[in-house]
């Protein structure tokens, strides 16, 4: 777990088995699960529903393998209290395998799934439509290629809590990213959580954020959670996570990385959570 106050800047968090120098790390045939989860809090809170917009994370991202059944890719949000906000939501698999990514092992066809709290499904698209190109272009997207096999939607949601779903058409496996993008509206993306599957090098958990211009630095928590898991009833949870927070240009930031969370660091989620 850690906790740290970050400008406005891109940053990833990376996830993957922990390992001792000595000894050989997990190869991504040993793939297990684990849970990421990023809280965004604020020193200075404004009243939920005076929430200053400058405040908002732009995007959330998270970039993993996807399985099947149980083990496809399984991402919560949360849309804080305010007037409904229009996001826009992304699973990319095709395009991670062209320049300037060139990922081997992709998911060539992802679709997604969009879950209110209460479990309904309220969107879903397999095939990206290029009548969503103007938002994409509006939030800064990476550009899809014409007719890949990518997924995406632009959604309106009230506050409240999300679960997007990511999985391959026809069962099929890979990585792929989802993308959680900040259109409009004076309410607040919370947080991103992210359970999937975790190996090592290109096979680790991998998650995103962007933090918008203006209203000063963001505090955020950030957790792997694997053994956790276990207790929940998660079968072939990570035992050992261990995670890192690197900047934009791929540098880890100071005091940026944590093998085994600290009671120091209690009180800090006991707030994010509460």
């Amino acid at each position: 777990m850690i906790v740290r106050t970050l400008e406005a800047r891109t940053s990833f968090v990376f996830c993957s088995p922990s390992h001792s120098p000595t000894l050989p790390m997990k190869t991504s045939t040993h793939l297990a699960l684990a849970a990421l989860v990023l809280t965004a809090t604020w020193s200075v809170a404004p009243s939920l529903h005076g929430a200053q917009y400058d405040q908002r994370l732009g995007n959330l991202s998270t970039r993993a393998q996807v399985g099947t059944g149980s083990n496809i890719m399984i991402t919560g949000f949360v849309v804080q209290d305010g007037a409904p906000k229009r996001v826009l939501i992304r699973a990319v698999g095709a395009r991670l395998g062209q320049a300037p990514f060139n990922i081997t092992g992709v998911l060539t066809d992802p679709q997604v799934q969009l879950f209110n709290s209460s479990g309904v499904m309220v969107l879903a698209n397999d095939n990206w439509s290029s009548d969503d190109l103007a938002t994409m272009n509006s939030v800064g997207a990476f550009a899809l290629a014409n007719g890949s096999r990518d997924a995406a939607l632009v959604a309106t949601l009230a506050p409240g809590a999300y679960t997007a779903q990511v999985s391959g058409v026809n069962n099929a496996s890979g990585i792929a990213i989802l993308e959680i993008y900040d259109v409009t509206g004076s309410a607040r993306l919370m947080n991103l959580s992210t359970r999937a599957l975790v190996g090592s090098g290109a096979s680790g958990l991998f998650s995103g954020l962007n933090v918008a211009p203006g209203g000063g630095a963001r505090r955020v928590l950030v957790r792997a959670a694997g053994p956790a898991l276990t207790a929940l009833g998660v079968p072939g949870a990570l035992a050992d996570p261990s995670l890192a927070i690197l900047d934009s240009a791929g540098r880890q930031i100071a005091s940026g990385a944590n093998d085994n969370w600290e009671n120091s660091g209690a009180a800090a989620m006991t707030a994010a959570f509460t």
